[in-house]
C-alpha cells in the first residue's frame, strides 16, 4: 500500500500535535522543585533577627525528614522540639508568639508532601492568622514573622531567580 501525499501531511500534522501536546502536559505538570526544604528558626539581637537556626530538613528526593538541631531557648516546660510526626507528614517547632490569654508560645505545624514536593504552615498562632494563610509553596519561603519561622528551600543558583533582597 502506498502513502499518498495526503495522508503524510496529516501523520506528520498528527505528530507535531501530539509531541507538542506531551511538551504542554510536562511543563504544566513537571516535579516543581528537586531541593529540600529547610525549617529555620531566628533570633531577635541587636542587630535585628538574622540569628537563623537550622531545626529540620524535609528530603524530597529520599523522602526523608531529618532533624537537624534540637530547638534552643526552649523552656522545660514544653518540652523538645522539633517534633516529627511521620504519619501525618508535619514537622511541629515552638513559635515565639505568645498568646494572650494563655501566656504560653505556640506551636508551628509545618506539612510537606513528598509527591508534590511542597509545605505549607497548617497549624499555628498569631495575630489574624497570616501564616496559615500562605498556601502550600515549591520555592518560595513561608515566612511567619509572630513566630520567628520561616522554611526556605535550598534552591539552586542557576534558576535565574533571585530569591534574595
Amino acid at each position: 500500500m502506498k502513502t499518498t501525499k495526503k495522508e503524510l501531511i496529516i501523520i506528520v500534522t498528527i505528530a507535531i500535535i501530539a509531541l507538542s501536546g506531551f511538551l504542554i502536559f510536562r511543563s504544566v505538570f513537571k516535579t516543581p522543585s528537586k531541593n529540600p526544604a529547610i525549617v529555620q528558626h531566628w533570633y531577635a539581637n541587636s542587630t535585628g533577627f538574622n540569628v537563623t537556626e537550622d531545626l529540620v530538613l524535609i528530603d524530597f528526593d529520599k523522602k526523608k525528614v531529618t532533624i537537624l538541631n534540637k530547638q534552643s531557648g526552649v523552656p522545660s516546660e514544653y518540652g523538645s522540639y522539633p517534633q516529627i510526626n511521620l504519619e501525618n507528614n508535619t514537622v511541629t517547632v515552638l513559635g515565639e508568639y505568645v498568646e494572650p490569654k494563655s501566656k504560653k508560645r505556640q506551636e508551628l505545624v509545618v506539612e510537606y508532601d513528598f509527591i508534590n514536593r511542597t509545605v505549607e504552615i497548617i497549624e499555628e498562632t498569631s495575630p489574624k492568622g497570616i501564616c496559615s494563610n500562605m498556601g502550600k509553596q515549591v520555592k518560595f519561603p513561608l515566612i511567619c514573622l509572630p513566630n520567628q519561622m520561616k522554611v526556605i528551600f535550598d534552591i539552586a543558583k542557576d534558576d535565574g531567580i533571585d530569591y534574595e533582597q
